[in-house]
């Protein structure tokens, strides 16, 4: 074993490690707590790679969550190296160079990793998720005049967002049909992809959108050809596919890894097993059904909770109200609570002039979230109604 037995193990030096050790000594506890973590890096802030990072209005420097030596002044080990197994009945982490750290608990903050494109090509494509990789993506982005964003999610979105900032024509392929809708309906993502539009963003959906694949090409970089037999020639292609839990380290464990570790409603998989940030799949009570939320505030409840429950013994529930922001080309967005599987989503109020907007969600009859645009206190006061269960009548009424 390397270094003794260590009352904690956090494997994963993301933010979500990084608040679980900030939890578990702001709460008193005093044994021996290490982190693993495979990146070269303390935890830093991902959200800006996409876009302050690109546009180089910061440097990697600049994303450090807190100071150098912060975990080392919190009696805090740092391991660098990646998780290879987990023993639950041996308590003990396996790491891919022959280590082996025995725990009391192990809290499993490893996150999610990148889809790839499986087409012919799809190596050609960057992707975003390391800070490397947004240094790589942003030497590559300078002087592009063309560039292709396959996928329209949350990141996609931005990362067009952001090579429209910079002066490239740029295509957003989305085969699903509008981007955004898939998480905020198909009305708010309208709206909020409105201000794309307008900065000259051009959308393929469809067949016309669903890349098959990426060749190399005289005239550009590459070729990204589409399912209805057209392409786009791009300097810069960039995948923006999804992401899946970074759980195939701890396969035949005995947890249950599918989508994420499957927690109870403490957060705990196993006695003394604890799962936090984009890998936490739990119950929540609040909203009838199991969650995961891959947001960058997941990170710091689900952390300063796991930290909170290991310290004081207390089972207490985990069970938020899930937010999450996304900058769209100089628009805030926020949404709070849970906004898939809705019934219902309605737009309560709305400021032509500012482009501002507030949409709300049902599900079986009770508010379950919000999405504000440019509307932070209309959000905060939502928020409150999710918070405290509000039926959808009385939200309506309260609009």
């Amino acid at each position: 074993m390397t270094g003794g037995r260590h009352g904690v193990v956090i494997v994963g030096a993301g933010a979500s490690g990084l608040h679980t050790a900030e939890a578990l000594r702001s709460d008193g506890y005093d044994l021996p707590v290490a982190i693993v973590g495979d990146e070269p890096h303390d935890s830093y802030d991902r959200p800006p790679l996409s876009k302050a990072l690109l546009r180089g209005e910061l440097d990697a420097a600049a994303l450090a969550l807190r100071p150098a030596n912060h975990l080392a002044g919190l009696g805090v080990e740092r391991h660098h190296g990646r998780a290879a197994g987990l023993d639950v009945a041996a308590r003990c982490v396996h790491l891919d160079d022959g280590r082996a750290l025995a725990f009391d608990h192990v809290v499993i903050a490893t996150g999610v990793r990148p889809r790839t494109l499986a087409m012919p090509g799809g190596d050609r494509a960057l992707s975003l998720h390391t800070v490397e990789d947004g240094m790589r993506l942003r030497t590559a982005l300078a002087g592009a005049r063309r560039v292709v964003v396959i996928g329209g999610g949350v990141l996609g979105t931005e990362i067009a967002g952001t090579t429209v900032d910079l002066g490239a024509e740029t295509v957003l392929a989305c085969p699903t049909g509008e981007p955004l809708a898939a998480l905020l309906g198909a009305e708010p993502a309208r709206r909020v992809m409105a201000a794309h539009y307008a900065r000259g963003l051009r959308v393929r959906r469809g067949d016309a959108g669903r890349a098959v694949g990426i060749e190399p090409a005289a005239a550009a970089g590459s070729r990204v050809v589409f399912a209805d037999g057209t392409s786009e020639l791009a300097d810069v292609v960039i995948a923006t596919v999804g992401s899946d839990p970074a759980v195939d380290w701890i396969a035949g464990s005995g947890l249950d890894t599918a989508d994420g570790v499957r927690a109870g409603v403490d957060a705990s998989a196993a006695p003394g097993v604890y799962a936090v940030g984009d890998v936490l799949r739990w119950p929540s009570r609040r909203f009838a059904r199991e969650l995961r939320v891959p947001h960058r505030t997941q990170a710091t409840d689900s952390g300063l909770h796991v930290g909170a429950r290991i310290a004081t013994g207390e089972p207490v529930a985990f069970d938020p109200v899930p937010y999450f922001w996304t900058d769209q080309l100089g628009q805030r967005v926020q949404s709070h609570g849970h906004l898939g599987r809705a019934d219902e989503v309605r737009i309560v109020a709305e400021d032509a002039e500012r482009d501002s907007f507030v949409a709300v969600y049902c599900q079986d009859g009770r508010l379950t979230g919000v999405t504000a645009v440019k509307a932070a206190k209309a959000a905060a006061r939502w928020r409150g109604l999710i918070e405290a269960g509000t039926s959808w009548a009385d939200a309506l009424a309260a609009a």
